[in-house]
């Protein structure tokens, strides 16, 4: 008589845990791409942060620019490591090798430390993604470069900015990123139409409803399975489809 194998629940109860919240990080970042890369931006006040100089910083700025990513990274990483919720502010400053007191001169509380963070990835992406758009190169490279940018920014950051998605919900008065849809969409647009004079692209199809696809093509990369590709080569596929189709083209 054949062995009954039992199936451990305590074991399977903490997958589907894991899978859940797996899948609430891929929600939420989605929703954060969609909030700040296709919707349009809203004017949002100053904030204290890191000011870009003009100038080259001397050697007192230089430390003081030190001192403050010390912190950042020894909190980035306590915060994936234990929560946000569970790391102190002494367990930073412990961990970056600095005073306590020290902390804030850069920041108002470890939630700040969060959200000063979420803002130069969005800044970080927007640079990155105007220089891709001005290269002399095809438009199909520019289009497949820029949602490798926005996925490999999820990759890198999903943790993160799934903390900084849960705390603005309990904390409403902690500030969005500073929207960047508008640009972002504007981007793509004026390399749609790029492609679309040069004869790369048809030109008898909206720029519009091929923007609603490239949004379809980065959403389906993020949330299916990748069926043993990774994020940038199933992007660079999907992409491939989107613009050239699946028609073996005769004659």
């Amino acid at each position: 008589m054949a062995k009954v194998k039992y199936i451990n629940i305590s074991l399977l109860t903490r997958g589907i845990k894991f899978i859940n919240i797996k899948m609430n990080i891929i929600h939420l970042w989605i929703t954060f791409i969609i909030n700040n890369f296709f919707m349009p931006s809203k004017n949002v006040p100053g904030k204290k942060g890191v000011k870009r100089m003009a100038a080259r910083p001397n050697r007192r700025e230089k430390k003081k620019m030190l001192a403050r990513q010390k912190i950042m990274d020894a909190a980035l990483q306590l915060f994936v490591d234990n929560g946000l919720k569970e790391t102190s502010i002494a367990e930073i400053m412990e961990a970056a090798d600095l005073g306590t007191g020290t902390f804030y001169n850069y920041f108002r509380s470890k939630e700040d430390v969060l959200e000063q963070y979420i803002h130069e990835k969005i800044a970080d992406a927007r640079t990155a993604i105007e220089k891709t758009a001005t290269q002399p190169v095809p438009a199909s490279s520019k289009l497949a470069e820029i949602l490798i940018l926005v996925s490999e920014t999820f990759q890198k950051n999903s943790y993160l900015t799934y903390f900084f998605l849960q705390l603005q919900k309990s904390n409403p008065t902690l500030q969005a990123p500073v929207g960047h849809g508008m640009v972002f969409k504007e981007i793509l647009l004026k390399v749609i139409r790029e492609g679309q004079s040069s004869g790369e692209f048809k030109n008898d199809i909206p720029p519009e409803i091929i923007l609603e696809l490239i949004h379809g093509v980065l959403w389906s990369s993020l949330t299916g399975a990748n069926q043993g590709n990774d994020l940038t080569n199933n992007i660079r596929l999907k992409l491939d489809l989107l613009l050239h189709g699946i028609l073996n083209k005769k004659g």
